[in-house]
């Protein structure tokens, strides 16, 4: 994962599912508008730009401790999901406000 500080953007969003969807679409248009865009998703990276870095992690394993060093975001899309029913609550609900509260704190 490279360091979102390391470019010369000032503004940052952090947006979780940005391999694909609605999370990918989100993190090009912050990037567009000049944005820096740290982006986490259980699949490897699908966006490619100077401003972006990315996590690859299962959001329901996500810790304060991944927050990149001095990384303060303006903005924060929860945009990670998933279809499986087994599965909705722990990632749809529970990991998001995980990911959310340790993003803000």
């Amino acid at each position: 994962m490279t360091d979102p500080s390391a470019n010369s953007v000032k503004k940052y969003a952090a947006v979780s599912g940005t391999s694909s969807g609605i999370g990918k679409a989100i993190a090009q248009k912050y990037l567009d508008s000049g944005y820096g865009v740290w982006g986490i998703d259980v699949q490897g990276p699908s966006v490619s730009h100077r401003a972006y870095s990315h996590l690859t992690l299962d959001i329901r394993d996500f810790t304060p401790e991944h927050i990149p060093s001095g990384m303060r975001p303006e903005i924060i899309v929860a945009a990670a999901g998933t279809l499986e029913e087994a599965d909705a609550i722990e990632v749809n609900l529970n990991a998001t406000i995980r990911f959310v509260s340790a993003v803000v704190s």
